[in-house]
Order: structure tokens, then C-alpha cells, then sequence
């Protein structure tokens, strides 16, 4: 459809010399296609100055349009800070390392009109990331899908093709603490996958590491799930009917004229592990209140310093 409009969205931090043959790439696919389109490049703070080649990419394209963050805010945060400014009848969300090659959009593209579906997501044939870095983020995903109740892939991540009305509904949602993945796979909107090639980094490296992935996923299942309040319940109600068995059974012994002098070894394990479960518990349910306090007092999500159009400051919640 020559007439539709595709809006391309890109956190950028720390590839600063990936963004002129991005732009150039997105160009070649969208002449292909045949659409007219827009690239939103979010500059989540990057150390690298990438902001000033966003302002020359800018001046000699005006379909490109650069977005400054205040500060570093997370690479979903400013993928929702760059979904605000999109104006396409669609958009597409990818990794300014073209790791997520732009070429690949055709090939979404066509699922799209072919099978009239609002989101067609890229899965990752082969990834080139380490082995150990595969392993994990199989682990990391399995785990997060249990514990959010969503079907998280390890093979596919933010790279897609989103309707409008997709994008209108993340937009609505006034939450602090965002996971694209989890979010798209929640809204239950038809959807299907293409195989891509997972490319090798064009330049840069990974913003994230063992620690901050342990960090995003501790903080994604407690904005989306309640399941760990669930499983710390389940711990204890275990407890407590261990407890009542044993119970049982001293009493049988008792009735019986069968009581022995139990040692202090298994009662202070028993204290030691109960007032560990107990602390545990608490420490979770005030982890929990506290996100809901943060929530309640409506601070943005991502506050935007400039822009490429404007100089205004701007914020969303």
C-alpha cells in the first residue's frame, strides 16, 4: 500500500557509528516496499556524543527526527519514548547495531498484508552471541515466562512490525516500569513470526551484562507479576502443614509413652530456616509496596530534553 506510512524506532547508547548506515539501510527497504516513512532515533544519554551525529543525520534527512533524553533511562523506556513521537500507520521497533537488519522488514511486510495480522515479530534463526550469553538468556526467558505468565521467547526481542492500534494502547499505558516483550505478548493481538538471520554487531558492544540483565528481569517480574507473593505462600502453607504433621506425630508418641529428648541441632535449624523464609516474605511484600508507592506518584517514564523539531522539554508518565 504506496500510501501507508512506517515509523522506525531505535534506543541508540554506545553505537554511534552504526546510525548513518542504519538510516541508510532503512531507506533501501522502504523504497523497496514502496511506503513512505520516518526514523526516530532516542538518544538514551549516550557517552559517545551520538547525539550530535543524530543532528547531522537530521539536518540532511528531514524523515529522520533525533529524540534527547535528560538521562540514561533504559533501553525500553526510550523505546517508549520513541513509540510517543511515531506517526506511521506503522511502526517498526529494532536495535540500532544492526544486529536486527532492516532488509528483513520486506519479508515482515508481506506476512502483514498477506495475513492481515497487527504484529509480525522477527525470530532469531541463529544467534551470534557467546555461548554462555545464549545459555543464559535461554534461562533468563524461560524463567520470566513462568513467572509472568506470558510466552517469552529467548529467540525473539523488541524486532517487529506493529499496527497502529498496537501502538496506541502502549501508549496509553501510564506505568513506570515497561518490558516491551512482556507488554506485546500481554495485549494478545494477532501476531506471527518471521525467521531472520541474527547478524553480528556492526559496531559497539552490548549496554547489558550478567548483572543488569539479573537486575531488568528481578524488576520486570515485579511490575507484571504476582506470582512470587504466590510462591512464598505456597512455601509457607508447606511449612505450616509440615509443622501440623509433625505435630501429629509427637502427640501420637506422647499418647504412647514414646518421647524422646529431641536435640537443640533440629530446633535451631528449624527457627533458622523459618525466620529465614519469614524475612524473605517480608522483605518481597515490601519490595512490592514500594513499587506501588512509585506508581502512585506518577513520575515519567522518560523525560525528553530536545528534540531534533524542538528545543521544548517535554515529559511522560
Amino acid at each position: 500500500m504506496p500510501n501507508e506510512r512506517v515509523s522506525f524506532v531505535s534506543p541508540v547508547y554506545k553505537c554511534r557509528d552504526c546510525l548513518v548506515k542504519l538510516v541508510e539501510e532503512i531507506e533501501t527497504v522502504c523504497a523497496e516496499i514502496g511506503v513512505d516513512y520516518e526514523v526516530i532515533l532516542v538518544d538514551d544519554k549516550c557517552p559517545q556524543g551520538s547525539w550530535e551525529t543524530i543532528v547531522e543525520l537530521a539536518a540532511t534527512n528531514d524523515r529522520v527526527m533525533g529524540v534527547k533524553l535528560s538521562r540514561n533511562f533504559g533501553q525500553h523506556s526510550a523505546i517508549e519514548a520513541g513509540l510517543a513521537q511515531t506517526k506511521g500507520d506503522w511502526v517498526v521497533v529494532l536495535d540500532c547495531d544492526l544486529q536486527d537488519q532492516p532488509a528483513n522488514v520486506k519479508a515482515m511486510w508481506d506476512v502483514a498484508q498477506a495475513e492481515d495480522v497487527d504484529i509480525v515479530l522477527a525470530k532469531r534463526e541463529t544467534r551470534t552471541d557467546a555461548l554462555h550469553r545464549r545459555a543464559f538468556s535461554f534461562l533468563f526467558y524461560k524463567l520470566l515466562s513462568s513467572l509472568t505468565g506470558t510466552r517469552i521467547s529467548a529467540d525473539i526481542a523488541n524486532f517487529g512490525l506493529y499496527r497502529r492500534r498496537v501502538i496506541d494502547v502502549l501508549n496509553s499505558w501510564h506505568e513506570e516500569q515497561k518490558y516491551f516483550p512482556v507488554m506485546i505478548q500481554w495485549m494478545g493481538f494477532e501476531q506471527r513470526t518471521v525467521t531472520v538471520k541474527h547478524s553480528d554487531r556492526f559496531a559497539g558492544n552490548s549496554a547489558y551484562n550478567f548483572k543488569s540483565l539479573l537486575a531488568l528481569g528481578a524488576k520486570v517480574v515485579l511490575s507484571f507479576s504476582d506470582r512470587p507473593l504466590w510462591f512464598m505462600s505456597a512455601i509457607g502453607s508447606g511449612i505450616a502443614a509440615s509443622a501440623f504433621l509433625v505435630t501429629l506425630v509427637v502427640l501420637f508418641r506422647a499418647l504412647f509413652g514414646d518421647v524422646a529428648v529431641e536435640g537443640w541441632t533440629s530446633l535451631m535449624l528449624s527457627i533458622w530456616f523459618l525466620g529465614g523464609v519469614n524475612i524473605t516474605a517480608a522483605g518481597l511484600l515490601g519490595i512490592y509496596l514500594g513499587r506501588t508507592l512509585r506508581e502512585a506518584k506518577g513520575r515519567p517514564g522518560f523525560i525528553i530534553a530536545r528534540t531534533t523539531r524542538t528545543v521544548k522539554a517535554d515529559t511522560r508518565v
